[in-house]
């Protein structure tokens, strides 16, 4: 086995329920025969210490329910522990925010009972060693050879050898693999490697080592047993105690996809959700549907701020089973989505239409600022004739505050060394949006022409240019919040702190 290491969960679903497989209405609900789960367990348990992930409930309860997501329940216990291997490493995938991979051609070719037997009848010591442990495990031969103190040499050959008699055995079957390369021959091999054609015992008698024949003969079983002596795994684990229903509730998706020239903007995008949304590479969106007037509000307000522009965001709705985990979306639609959306047109929203072009950037207000700052030069010279030399801002802001739209257009024009903070107030509450720790943190907000624009929602908003990050901000956020007067009380804290930041609020009118 590969060093185990736990999956993360993804922060931004940290929230979403594991509701697990108790959905929908379980008295009307088919649910999983005995066999199917153990077979499922043992193999996604074994599939995913294989890959160097620790096996702990959360984990396994999802990468299970992944599996089950995916079949349907007239799936035999054979099927399912064939099919659920390629199905957990997706589920690896997701939980490290990977995306998917397409499948192999054969991925769904159904082996047949006999391949097995047929092949191991014929194979040499080294052959069932390589087909066991090589393509049964995914030990590199060279990993391999050493574990059995062994040259390489006899085990490549006998690879060579499993390769053409897995060829033979296809061409016998009427299946035309002449031209078949050897990566398409070892993905099959793979799957040969550790399927069991069954009927198998009721696992219980096989974890009490009352089936020892067939535990050497089957992988499955053999799996389970060993997991189950090395305590990975439970007897809970493999053995249901009751019926448990087959999860199948269905939900709705938007599989967003991003071009490159709009990547930036996939956090900021992300953050103005409050649904479940999930990232996955770098270039994709999965949202929650279940609430489309949300989600398409966000899209509208993101498209016409230009961010991204609408020729940089496609997007189309799916249906089908699910479940939102910590380990992110759970089912076939993640996959599926990831192939359907990179084929829709650019602009267009599955179930919204086309997007909208950004809007005008609001009413400038530079004229009424250019007789300001006329009058504060006049103010500053009076000072320096006054007290003498005074020393030199080291942070430039301006700023415009627009109320529209239900939020604040807010945009900005700072010296691209500075940092930009962001902190809005929203129904009496303080929440940070932004706080710079690199030049390169404010990127996602850029507009193209050296400003900076977001539409927030919320009563108020305060922006601060700063040379360095601002020191203890989430304390001075609470200290300053419930008051009244929160964003200018949070400006005069924050002036203490770093008395060169340069700090503009946009508060609520009082009446």
């Amino acid at each position: 086995m590969t060093r185990q290491d736990p999956i993360a969960p993804s922060p931004t679903l940290n929230n979403a329920p594991a509701l697990g497989l108790m959905h929908g209405n379980a008295s009307r609900a088919p649910t999983v025969p005995s066999m199917t789960w153990a077979a499922l367990t043992s193999q996604v348990a074994w599939t995913l210490l294989c890959q160097g992930i620790r096996i702990t409930p959360d984990v396994l309860r999802d990468a299970r329910d992944h599996a089950l997501l995916h079949l349907d329940p007239s799936t035999s216990p054979s099927e399912a522990a064939d099919r659920c291997i390629a199905i957990t490493h997706a589920f690896v995938r997701t939980a490290k925010r990977q995306a998917p991979i397409a499948p192999s051609a054969d991925e769904n070719r159904p082996i047949a009972k006999s391949w097995r037997r047929r092949m191991l009848a014929n194979s040499s010591q080294a052959g069932e060693l390589v087909l066991r442990e090589h393509y049964g495990n995914a030990r590199p031969l060279a990993v391999l050879a050493q574990a059995v103190k062994s040259d390489r040499k006899p085990l490549e050959a006998a690879r060579l050898e499993l390769r053409e008699q897995l060829r033979e055995v296809l061409i016998s079957d009427r299946v035309p693999a002449t031209e078949w390369d050897n990566d398409r021959l070892d993905a099959l091999l793979a799957r040969i490697a550790v399927f069991s054609a069954g009927p198998c015992p009721q696992m219980r008698r096989v974890l009490d080592g009352k089936e020892r024949e067939h535990t050497r003969r089957c992988v499955v079983c053999g799996r389970a047993r060993r997991l189950s002596n090395a305590g990975t795994l439970g007897v809970a684990d493999l053995v249901l105690a009751s019926p448990v229903p087959w999860p199948r509730t269905q939900g709705n998706v938007l599989a967003i996809h991003l071009h490159p020239d709009g990547r930036r903007h996939r956090g900021a995008l992300a953050a103005e959700f409050t649904v479940p949304v999930f990232p996955v590479g770098d270039d994709l969106l999965l949202v929650d549907l279940d609430d489309p007037d949300e989600v398409h509000r966000v899209l509208l307000l993101a498209s016409e701020a230009g961010m991204p522009n609408r020729e940089h965001i496609r997007a189309i709705a799916l249906r089908g089973p699910m479940r939102w985990s910590r380990h992110g979306l759970l089912g076939p639609l993640l996959a599926r989505g990831e192939r359907r959306v990179r084929a829709a047109p650019w602009g267009l929203i599955g179930g919204l239409g086309e997007l909208p072009a950004p809007l005008p950037p609001p009413p400038s207000a530079r004229p009424m600022w250019a007789g300001v700052a006329a009058l504060a030069v006049m103010c500053v010279l009076v000072g320096l004739q006054a007290f003498g030399p005074a020393r030199a801002a080291t942070s430039s802001l301006t700023h415009e505050f627009t109320v529209a739209r239900g939020g604040i257009w807010t945009e900005v024009n700072l010296d691209e060394s500075d940092l930009l903070t962001i902190v809005r107030m929203s129904d009496g509450e303080l929440d940070v949006l932004l706080a710079s720790q690199t030049i390169a943190d404010k990127a996602a907000l850029a507009v193209g022409d050296g400003t900076y624009r977001a539409h927030i929602m919320g009563d108020g908003v305060l922006v601060a240019s700063s040379q360095g990050s601002i020191p203890d901000l989430d304390a001075l956020v609470a200290a300053a919040d419930g008051s009244p007067t929160a964003l200018r009380d949070l400006q005069r804290r924050i002036q203490t702190r770093s008395p060169d930041a340069v700090i503009a609020v946009s508060t609520p009118v009082i009446p």
